[in-house]
């Protein structure tokens, strides 16, 4: 790997994920965050635009199909896992899923075994 590569990085969910994940990945420069989502694409746009972040949508999927490194994903719980899961079949090998503390929801154990075991 190139030393200047940088990681493309997006951010799915703009309430804690805004505040908490962007100032995260702008300290780092190896990671370019390149995008990001909300259920409401105007927040997503008006977000996009304030942090000069040159891509947004409405979808985690949308976020997928740009051939992401990393995404972090900051959602309601059964909007985590469903979006846990096509992160998970995106298909690249170095995509990487973090996501936040949101598993409090009752099929959380659930949730988490099927993350483990599609791993």
């Amino acid at each position: 790997m190139s030393a200047s590569r940088r990681f493309r990085a997006a951010i799915s969910g703009l309430g804690f994920g805004q505040a908490a994940y962007i100032p995260i990945l702008r300290s780092f420069p190896e990671i370019e965050l390149v995008g990001v989502a909300a259920r409401r694409l105007e927040k997503a746009e008006e977000v996009a635009r304030r942090h000069g972040i040159a891509m947004h949508a409405s979808s985690t999927e949308a976020l997928l199909a740009e051939g992401l490194d990393l995404i972090c994903l900051a959602l309601p719980p059964m909007a985590s896992a469903r979006a846990v899961e096509a992160s998970l079949k995106a298909g690249s090998a170095l995509l990487t899923v973090y996501c936040g503390p949101v598993m409090r929801h009752p099929a959380a154990p659930l949730q988490a075994a099927n993350f483990s075991s599609a791993i």
